[in-house]
């Protein structure tokens, strides 16, 4: 029995010189893993549709030769990390407030509350001048987001009352880069 304990303790520590990773003794051993990614060049608008909608404005038009403007302008987000051009068309109406043959003068202005929208209007511009318009956003690392205030005004005609009803117009902003 001495002999077999004896040559256990033997065996073991035979067995702990030839392979010394198994021993009591702590370690570690450190790796590196290097992480790769890719973002393309992209823009998007943080949301829409957009809708202007009836209730938007300070009022109806209830006279003639008689302006309303949106009660809020409307805040639109471009998500871009790449100068983007901003272009805008016309989809229906050209960009003029319409009801069946009848129309409202429409005015638009883009302002922004940065100056990384470049080309802002210094006031409000007609449909015409709108539609093909292009406004610049210049884009800053680390930033990403760039609002484009949008605001609308709506005029009746001086010499006449235009028909009731609901008027509409519908356009299309292009961001590209």
């Amino acid at each position: 029995m001495f002999k077999s304990k004896l040559a256990s303790s033997v065996v073991f520590l035979f067995v702990l010189l030839i392979f010394p990773s198994i021993s009591w003794a702590a370690g570690f051993v450190n790796t590196t893993l290097t992480i790769n990614a890719t973002v393309d060049t992209f823009a998007e608008w943080n949301s829409g549709p957009y809708t202007i909608a009836a209730a938007d404005w300070t009022g109806h038009i209830t006279a003639t030769n008689q302006s309303r403007t949106l009660t809020s302008s409307k805040t639109l987000t471009l998500y871009a990390n790449a100068n983007v051009a901003v272009t805008t068309a016309d989809v229906a109406h050209g960009g003029t407030l319409t009801n069946g043959t009848d129309t409202l003068t429409t005015e638009y202005q883009i302002t922004g509350n940065e100056v990384r929208v470049a080309d802002r209007d210094a006031g409000y511009i007609t449909a015409a001048a709108f539609l093909g318009k292009t406004y610049h956003v210049d884009q800053v690392a680390g930033d990403g987001a760039y609002n484009m205030i949008l605001d609308v005004r709506m005029t009746s005609p001086a010499n006449r009352a235009p028909d009731a009803g609901a008027y509409q117009c519908v356009l299309t902003m292009t961001a590209t880069w």
